[in-house]
């Protein structure tokens, strides 16, 4: 395997996976425009502390599968029945634990919400195995079909009651009945029918040793904020702050998440081969800061108007929470290829646990203390002064244990840096002459034009390095050849 040819796969699977998330922005800008921003604040506290229920108690049957060599039907039953174990113990202890998420959120609506997202995590635990067999053998075209069929379901069921029930439970009553249709959906996809099965049971239990607190602390690194939040505001402030947090993550972390399935199932192949391992590990590192730094760059000179085009005029006072976050999101995107999915591919997910850790331990106090010194931004102030500080650290530590030189690194981030610097720039000196009195030209067209020509400068600022650099292999060479 080729590193051009992965990254030609990586470049195909994140358009792909726009393509299911253009449905997810079209439902949040259809839904912002009839429900309040509480309606989205008692579901999101709802969300966490089912996802924090859930990662205590959650084995990553999938990852395991993916990474598992030898019959694979036998695994895939296997796994397919410990997911259905799985999602009734789940569910249980969300039934159990709910009055936990009343008394701290002081939300009494939380509760009927949790009790609704524990039927949806039962129905989830019957879907088809198949589907994740499928991306063990890279057809990630099945995989694709299956997110845009089974986003499709929901969000017309969503659309469906929110037309007659205007409040938060047009969503969870959506979602319910999304989930539903995604199992049936599951199955006529894949031929694969799996059935009920104990054999080496016991592996995935061993697995999930070391995945159950590697999973917990992913999601305090990710929601920690999201929690102080729903614990010291009112519903209508979390939902406008977990709104643009969900948005944020949706423009870097969610778009970089095709690299990570990609990635997952491409490394377990090569991960004896070093020398290929290594290759595909750096340029997927710089294909990540490649495409978060324009994202961020135009999200912090245009949140406003994303706002404003997205949610509609009663969420605009949060557009300064989209502005930072989506630095902080942009941070943990790289954060993700490098100390994440990469270690777990080569069975070094215990290490992957401790560096999650201490990424955990970094940003906890960093949290509280901007919070008490500057509110809500200080906080996203500091996560993003620690993520800076806590990825050169992981970067040092993963150089020395790939035995790849640490000033390579530094180097892609800064062949990067200039372009995104140029990108800055050309929008900051554009934005200071009105277009709009001189041409008679549409606000929006305008800013369309001075966008399209900051990416163009920093497309050809990229070109320019990299034909000074000698054509070097890489995500550069992949696309632009292909032109």
């Amino acid at each position: 395997m080729t590193s051009n040819s992965f990254v030609k796969g990586i470049f195909s699977s994140v358009i792909m996976r726009w393509s299911v998330k253009f449905i997810g922005i079209f439902n949040t800008m259809i839904l912002a425009r009839i429900l309040m921003p509480e309606d989205f604040g008692l579901v999101a506290m709802a969300a966490i502390f089912r996802a924090l229920v859930e990662e205590f108690s959650t084995i990553n049957v999938s990852l395991l599968l993916i990474r598992k060599k030898g019959d694979a039907k036998e695994a895939a039953n296997t796994a397919w029945t410990v997911s259905i174990i799985q999602s009734f113990f789940l569910a249980l202890m969300l039934c159990l634990l709910a009055p936990l998420a009343v008394d701290f959120f002081a939300e009494e609506r939380v509760r009927d919400i949790i009790y609704f997202m524990a039927a949806i995590k039962i129905l989830a635990g019957f879907n088809n195995i198949g589907v994740v067999l499928a991306r063990k053998d890279l057809d990630f075209m099945l995989d694709y079909k299956f997110m845009v069929y089974s986003r499709i379901a929901t969000f017309c069921s969503v659309m469906l009651l929110v037309y007659f029930i205007r409040d938060y439970r047009a969503i969870i009553y959506g979602d319910l009945l999304g989930a539903a249709l995604t199992v049936a959906i599951s199955y006529i996809l894949h031929p694969y029918r799996p059935q009920f099965s104990k054999k080496n049971i016991s592996e995935y239990l061993k697995f999930s040793l070391n995945m159950i607190p590697y999973s917990i602390c992913r999601l305090l690194n990710n929601k920690l904020s999201v929690l102080l939040v729903g614990k010291v505001a009112s519903a209508s402030v979390m939902g406008g702050y977990n709104v643009c947090n969900e948005l944020a993550s949706m423009f870097t972390k969610e778009l970089m998440f095709p690299v990570l399935r990609g990635m997952y199932p491409n490394l377990t192949k090569i991960a004896d081969d070093r020398k290929a391992f290594n290759r595909i590990f750096i340029n997927t590192y710089s294909f990540t800061a490649a495409i978060c730094f324009p994202i961020v760059i135009v999200l912090w000179f245009y949140s406003k108007d994303v706002v404003l085009i997205l949610l509609g005029q009663q969420w605009v006072e949060t557009h300064e929470f989209l502005k930072y976050l989506s630095i902080y999101g942009g941070l943990t995107s790289m954060m993700m290829v490098i100390s994440e999915q990469s270690l777990i591919a080569i069975g070094m997910e215990s290490k992957a646990n401790k560096l999650m850790w201490f990424r955990l331990i970094m940003l906890l106090p960093a949290v509280l203390l901007g919070y008490h010194l500057s509110g809500f931004i200080g906080m996203i102030q500091a996560m993003i002064v620690v993520t800076l500080f806590s990825m050169n650290i992981i970067l040092l530590h993963i150089a020395k244990l790939f035995k790849i030189n640490r000033f390579l690194f530094i180097k892609k981030f800064l062949r990067l840096a200039l372009p995104g610097s140029a990108m800055a720039a050309c929008i900051y000196w554009l934005t200071q002459y009105n277009f709009t009195d001189s041409f008679a030209i549409n606000y929006y067209i305008e800013q369309a034009i001075i966008v399209s020509l900051a990416v163009l400068a920093y497309v050809a600022t990229i070109f320019i390095l990299w034909l000074l650099a000698g054509r070097q292999e890489g995500f550069e060479s992949t696309i632009f050849k292909r032109f």
